[in-house]
């Protein structure tokens, strides 16, 4: 389900999340701006408050889907704003990683909060993904992009 029809059935049911969804549709779409415009620059998804499996592992889902079916591979999930992630929303994470990898790209973590630094720590996935405290850095981390001329 996309984010928009999501945030219409939170509408007609009285939902408590839906600013929340709100304000994530309006940083994704400012951020969809911004991928179209540097096509070479990370896919860059600002997850606010907590991502579980009622609250934002859907679109999440979604998003990334959409993302790595438009080749856009290099993608850092910035962490600033989130309060928790579950297992669901782990296990999108670690779906999203894969992925990219498979297609030749990658997944960076930025501003993880310290809870969810343990739980990447307890999970062992520490060992798996690159966490950046600097988006600038995180960006960097991908390395130039490659001229389709050789």
């Amino acid at each position: 389900m996309a984010l928009r029809e999501r945030l219409e059935r939170l509408r007609r049911n009285g939902g408590g999340a839906e600013e929340r969804l709100r304000a994530m549709l309006r940083r994704w779409e400012r951020r969809g701006r911004r991928w179209e415009t540097r096509p070479y620059y990370p896919a860059i998804l600002d997850i606010a408050g907590r991502l579980t499996v009622q609250e934002g592992a859907e679109p999440f889902r979604d998003t990334i889907r959409r993302l790595l079916r438009d080749g856009r591979v290099k993608l850092v999930i910035n962490f600033q704003d989130a309060t928790y992630i579950d297992s669901t929303a782990l296990g999108e994470i670690i779906r999203a990683y894969t992925s990219a990898t498979r297609k030749g790209g990658s997944l960076k973590l930025l501003k993880v909060p310290k809870s969810i630094h343990q739980l990447l720590m307890i999970t062992r996935l520490l060992t798996i993904f690159d966490l950046f405290d600097d988006e600038a850095q995180a960006a960097k981390s991908f390395g130039a992009a490659r001229s389709s001329n050789p």
